[in-house]
């Protein structure tokens, strides 16, 4: 009964690695092992020595290799092939499943329809052309308004600058002309005054002198004529006090005169300085004001550039609205007019030809129908690039990731297997199962659309390792031994030869479940022995 219950553990161990397929066998194996026991009842000799027989496990180099099974159908790649919309077929060179070379003829389209397509495309370009005009006459017409609104905002500020500043340059031109005319000493209004106080303080005591002098003179007159004798020296006498009042006259009239005539330019020079006086205050206040406009134009122009610039950022943003609506006006005219090009061009041919070598795996029109844009008249399989729709169990498929590697066996090739990566999964279930898009390499298998495949998505792989089965692997305290089997002359001979049994301890590493990593206390081709 042991042995059976090593054969049951043997088995369920494979069916939690190998739980798809190995399953049915599983159950039919141990039920045949059941109906053994129950038909043999209890072991005799011959049975006791069967039971106990000896099972060699050998030491071998390899890859251990765990992942995710799948399975499904292969796909090649498709390449899509079609006529511009609303064409009508008319008929196919070709049919599905058949095989075709690059330029090869696919299907036909009718001349009839080609032409009507044409007058209603050639419309359709006729307006969006001039959908495009319309959007680039728009952008223009902007620019063009931004441009004229902000000169003339500019023109208006700067003319009412420069008339401004006109005035007060003339005024400040005419002040200037007066200083110039006044021709006023630099001296101070106080000076001047004082100045021609003096002038007038000595005017006045030079009339004063003189007014004395005339009546000197008139004394010295009076009594020269009122003299009556005959003394000449007397007369000689009188005379020269004569002459002598009017020589003093005439000299204080030069004073006078002199004094006048100071006192006069003195009065003018502190009018004149007085004048000046204020015209200077004039011209100061017009250069203030001067000053004072063009601080408030420097601040104008500042304003104006701050405005100008927030004005930019909004002509620009409406620009680039119009210039998107170009772009998209452009677009469409582009398209229309390739579109209308590519259906002339049916008109001198109308023919689909194969762009490369495959398979044609769908021709899904009659003759007379409409092409549509989401029917392609052709699909070309590309047997070079061929793909595994895999389906995953809901417990694995977190474990499969874009990227990891694949190996897929196809059922008509069991024994050869082919390299692939995992290109995408899908996280929407279909019948409770989950899938993954599988990418093989190139290979010389001639693989076809439609096979069966099986596949291995890799999680983890050690190459070229030291490797045992479980089974030969016993666990005692948490230590892993094995019987290694010695070669021993003197030893008892049985079946396999003379030798004996060691056991050893060893030390795992990376295991599948089926197979375990030796790394070390075991050597290659070592064979270690299981008593069953």
């Amino acid at each position: 009964m042991g042995n059976i219950k090593t054969l049951f553990a043997n088995f369920t161990e494979i069916i939690k690695t190998k739980k798809k397929w190995i399953i049915p066998i599983a159950g039919m194996t141990v039920g045949g092992v059941i109906l053994a026991v129950y038909l043999l009842g209890r072991p005799g000799k011959d049975e006791a020595a069967l039971l106990s027989r000896e099972r060699e496990y050998i030491v071998t180099r390899g890859n251990i290799t765990v992942g995710v099974e799948g399975s499904g159908k292969l796909e090649a790649k498709r390449t899509p092939q079609t006529f511009a919309s609303d064409l009508i077929f008319e008929k196919y060179n070709v049919n599905a499943g058949d095989m075709v070379k690059k330029g090869d003829a696919i299907a036909e389209i009718s001349k009839e329809g080609v032409l009507k397509v044409i007058e209603e495309l050639q419309s359709e370009a006729d307006n969006a052309y001039a959908a495009l005009q319309e959007a680039i006459n728009a952008k223009t017409l902007q620019t063009l308004q931004t441009e004229k609104e902000q000169k003339e905002r500019s023109s208006a500020s700067q003319n009412a600058y420069e008339s401004s500043y006109r005035q007060y340059s003339d005024q400040a031109s005419s002040l200037e002309e007066k200083l110039t005319e006044l021709n006023a000493p630099d001296i101070t209004p106080e000076e001047a005054r004082l100045n021609a106080d003096n002038a007038a303080a000595a005017l006045e005591a030079a009339e004063r002198d003189l007014a004395a002098a005339n009546s000197d003179l008139e004394a010295a007159v009076a009594a020269k004529n009122q003299y009556t004798g005959d003394d000449p020296q007397q007369l000689n006498a009188l005379q020269a006090e004569v002459d002598k009042a009017r020589t003093e006259v005439s000299r204080l009239q030069g004073i006078r005169d002199e004094a006048a005539a100071a006192s006069g330019e003195a009065a003018r020079i502190r009018e004149a300085v007085e004048s000046a006086k204020g015209i200077r205050e004039q011209l100061n206040e017009v250069i203030k004001s001067m000053e004072a406009l063009n601080s408030a134009r420097e601040k104008e122009i500042q304003t104006e550039q701050e405005s100008a610039n927030l004005q930019g950022q909004v002509n620009s943003v409406q620009l680039k609205s119009l210039q998107a609506a170009i772009d998209k006006a452009q677009s469409l005219y582009d398209t229309v007019k390739k579109k209308l090009d590519q259906t002339k061009a049916l008109l001198e041919e109308p023919v689909l030809y194969a762009e490369m070598d495959g398979v044609i795996l769908a021709a899904p029109y009659l003759k007379g129908e409409k092409i549509v844009p989401d029917k392609a008249v052709a699909e070309i399989g590309d047997l070079t690039k061929m793909l595994l729709r895999a389906e995953i169990e809901p417990a694995d498929i977190n474990e499969v990731e874009a990227g990891q590697d694949v190996r897929v066996v196809a059922e008509i090739f069991p024994n050869q297997e082919v390299k692939g990566k995992v290109i995408s999964k899908t996280l929407t279930p279909n019948e409770g199962m989950y899938s993954a898009s599988i990418e093989l390499e190139p290979n010389e298998l001639g693989l076809l659309e439609g096979m069966a495949a099986s596949a291995t998505i890799i999680s983890k792989e050690k190459e070229n390792v030291l490797i045992l089965s479980n089974k030969a692997i016993t666990l005692k305290d948490g230590k892993q031994y094995v019987n290694l089997r010695i070669e021993d002359k003197n030893a008892k001979k049985n079946e396999s030869g003379a030798y004996t049994l060691k056991e050893i301890e060893i030390t795992t590493g990376f295991s599948d479940g089926r197979m375990t990593e030796v790394l070390s206390g075991l050597s290659e081709n070592d064979v270690v022995i299981v008593k069953e």
